[in-house]
């Protein structure tokens, strides 16, 4: 993996009471260290600096006219330190905000590059200020240009993509990358985040427009909500949609104020649940962005099914995936975006990358079910798509302390968005 970051993002000054401030990054970085100090070869971390973007890359996602409002409030603030000018009541530009925000959008440029040009690899960029709330013509919510949507156009443009898939697991939901692609079927959006939650938006109904209708899907979770209502909107709702869909690339969205710990939201994640997701994107990448129409005819016969179904259940989580080496897939991008308890939002993305990367580099998994699912066409990974969403909810929602299933009202929730996408 690909660790993307500079000190250059640590100048975003946002003032000492702010919640998205310099300490986040050093958290992460401090914790990076302290765990892959004597084992970063085993991990294959490889750590970049960023190049600053070009603005023309920019103007794919950003209004003009915002670009230079943001350049010339930073340019006249260089020269009072210190003052601040506030884009929203959250949303802070200072002398250093616009080189910081050129810079953030130019290390989610150079991991799509890399990831490009290394198949298997996958990048995370550590970046700020972050991205997910900025619109076209505005920043928001911490936000000043959108990382994410920057990249995903930049991809689309210039590796010559139809398909990318975007999954945003911030708290909050992620109002300006959805607008940004609203009218869009070269993204597929997925948020999953606490609603009714700031911004307000995000609700099961808001599910694009015009070419973009049925590429935006929301997954709103209740307050309290628990990692067994996660882990089954993943293996439920994302893993179907994003089957039909191929993609030709996933980006993460990777906000980690869904913690227990963390003080802007009211979910009940732990660290060790973003393991659990990491992973099951990282079945979902291998299995919905390597579709195969080579298969063995003999693989479809259910006894087989039942027989690997017991060898698939009593693998453990950190099982199954291949080596990646043996992987026919492009990587994921993941980029920062929220998380604002020191402590846990460290914690968390080293379970990330452990999630990221354990499955990568570690295991080499031989006639499980994930690789028979892998070599069928897709009419039958779709007819056999129950038999694996089982397989997964055994290793991933046994013995959790909350339970099999998602609370009612999720379930509900659950129900209409099946309905709705046809899952």
């Amino acid at each position: 993996m690909y660790i993307i970051y500079d000190d250059i993002f640590l100048k975003h000054n946002t003032g000492q009471s702010h919640p998205e401030n310099p300490l986040r990054l050093l958290s992460i970085i401090d914790k990076i260290n302290e765990i892959y100090k004597k084992k970063i070869d085993s991990f294959n971390l490889k750590f970049e600096k960023p190049t600053i973007v070009d603005e023309k890359v920019i103007l794919e996602i950003h209004d003009k006219n915002y670009l230079e409002k943001v350049r010339l409030l930073s340019q006249k603030l260089l020269s009072r330190p210190g003052t601040f000018y506030y884009l929203d009541p959250d949303t802070v530009v200072s002398e250093h905000t616009y080189e910081c925000a050129l810079f953030a959008a130019g290390a989610c440029q150079k991991g799509i590059d890399l990831i490009f040009k290394n198949p298997g690899e996958n990048f995370f960029a550590m970046v700020r200020p972050p991205g997910h709330h900025a619109f076209n013509d505005r920043g928001s919510g911490f936000c000043i240009f959108n990382n994410i949507a920057i990249a995903a156009k930049y991809a689309i443009n210039n590796y010559n993509l139809e398909r990318v898939a975007i999954i945003d697991f911030d708290v909050h939901h992620g109002n300006g990358t959805q607008d940004i692609f609203y009218e869009s079927n070269n993204v597929f959006y997925i948020s999953m985040h606490q609603y009714p939650h700031y911004p307000g938006s995000g609700y099961y109904t808001e599910i694009g427009n015009k070419e973009g209708k049925g590429f935006n899907l929301n997954i709103p979770l209740t307050p309290f909500s628990e990692e067994v209502d996660y882990l089954f909107a993943f293996i439920e709702l994302v893993l179907p949609a994003l089957l039909k869909y191929k993609p030709q690339l996933l980006l993460v969205s990777a906000g980690y104020d869904a913690h227990e710990d963390d003080y802007l939201s009211s979910i009940n994640l732990s660290s060790s649940s973003y393991y659990k997701i990491a992973s099951l994107i990282n079945i979902i990448n291998y299995i919905t962005t390597d579709i195969s129409n080579n298969f063995n005819k003999d693989n479809l016969k259910r006894d087989n099914y039942e027989k690997n179904r017991k060898d698939f259940k009593e693998d453990k989580i950190s099982t199954v995936n291949k080596k990646i080496t043996n992987l026919k897939k492009l990587g994921i991008g993941l980029i920062l975006e929220g998380g604002y308890n020191l402590r846990s939002l460290s914690e968390s993305v080293v379970k990330t990358i452990e999630g990221i990367e354990i499955f990568n580099s570690e295991i080499e998994l031989k006639n499980a079910e994930l690789d028979k699912f892998d070599k069928f066409d897709e009419f039958d990974r779709l007819d056999k798509l129950d038999i694996f969403k089982g397989n997964l909810k055994d290793i991933f929602l046994t013995n959790l302390s909350g339970g099999f299933s998602p609370n009612k009202q999720n379930k509900a929730t659950f129900d209409e968005i099946k309905k709705i996408f046809l899952l």
